[in-house]
């Protein structure tokens, strides 16, 4: 087990120690806080690209099975910026960021991962 120095030399700290230390942390913000309000409005910008081009992807050889069609999407997704919010004011930021530069690249990146999945899909 990898154990890591504190600053102080008389404690030393396991990777699996700090691990749970995150999720720890991590359990008491959710407790604390209403995170259902922290939205990606990225998903929703490939979500409405993605029903665009699928009506089409059929037809130029993308298979519409629901392994395909998630692969697609979460390659998208980890291709692009994330756009957070959690208030009416930041949902509006990322609504002017996709009438930008923003909207291109969605649908670059849906175009590029709907070809990675073609070419490649999880299944024979």
């Amino acid at each position: 087990m990898k154990r890591l120095k504190s600053h102080n030399s008389n404690s030393t700290l396991t990777v699996s120690t700090i691990y749970s230390l995150q999720r720890t942390l991590s359990m008491d913000i959710e407790k604390e806080y209403d995170l259902s309000l922290l939205h990606n409005d990225t998903l929703g910008f490939v979500l409405k690209e993605m029903g665009e081009r699928l009506e089409h992807a059929q037809e130029e050889g993308f298979c519409l099975c629901q392994d395909c069609v998630l692969d697609a999407i979460a390659l998208a997704m980890n291709m692009l910026k994330p756009y957070y919010h959690a208030s009416l004011l930041g949902n509006m930021y990322a609504n002017a960021a996709l009438e930008n530069t923003y909207a291109r690249e969605v649908k670059i990146a849906v175009q590029e991962a709907l070809q990675k999945v073609k070419n490649n899909p999880s299944h024979d």
